[in-house]
């Protein structure tokens, strides 16, 4: 796992946080040999964590890196346009 940044007031809720077995993406940032993950924490407008680890790529050939972009989803659009639809059904 590779740090850029983690606050001295978030290292204990960060080190809690990947031993945690509610948090199922740890071992995406704890391995070598799982897919790639980043976590970034922003309070007040300033970083207050940033860590990522794994691959970037299925073959694990790229390790991921602080540059590295994915795609990310956010699920509340698609429940947000359902409530939309129905809102406008009715």
């Amino acid at each position: 796992m590779a740090i850029s940044h983690i606050g001295p007031s978030f290292r204990s809720i960060v080190s809690q946080l990947l031993h945690s077995h509610a948090f199922p993406h740890r071992l995406h940032l704890l391995s070598s040999e799982e897919k790639g993950a980043a976590l970034s924490v922003f309070k007040d407008g300033q970083k207050v964590v940033d860590i990522w680890g794994g691959y970037a790529d299925i073959q694990a050939w790229q390790p991921w890196k602080k540059s590295t972009v994915a795609n990310t989803f956010a699920l509340h659009n698609v429940v947000m346009s359902l409530c939309l639809g129905l809102l406008y059904e009715r």
